[in-house]
């Protein structure tokens, strides 16, 4: 499970001035409560492929193969701004995790 944690909560100052940030004293879990599921990727390019942490993963580049049906409504289960580079003929396995949507994604 991905999750992002602090060294701790308490700061200079105590009151509730403006700019202030409050960070837990916990890790903070990344997606909880969305599903996940694991595949194997293989790249089938003979250049670098990157894929992004948001993508929808079943539209990635058609070099890497993958059972796209199992990835429909999936996007990587990484960090915000993070990315997963394949190299040439590079076979990976990869965490996925639900993508949430306000509308059904048009295809």
């Amino acid at each position: 499970s991905t999750g992002l944690s602090s060294t701790g909560g308490s700061h200079a100052g105590a009151g509730d001035e403006p700019g202030r940030i409050r960070r837990p004293d916990r890790e903070i879990p990344l997606g909880a409560g969305l599903a996940r599921r694991r595949i194997r990727v293989t790249s089938r390019s003979a250049r670098p492929i990157r894929v992004s942490s948001h993508y929808p993963f079943w539209r990635v580049n058609p070099r890497l193969e993958f059972d796209r049906a199992a990835a429909t409504g999936y996007r990587l289960d990484i960090p915000a701004g993070e990315s997963i580079r394949w190299a040439p003929g590079e076979v990976r396995d990869v965490d996925l995790v639900a993508v949430r949507a306000a509308a059904p994604d048009p295809g």
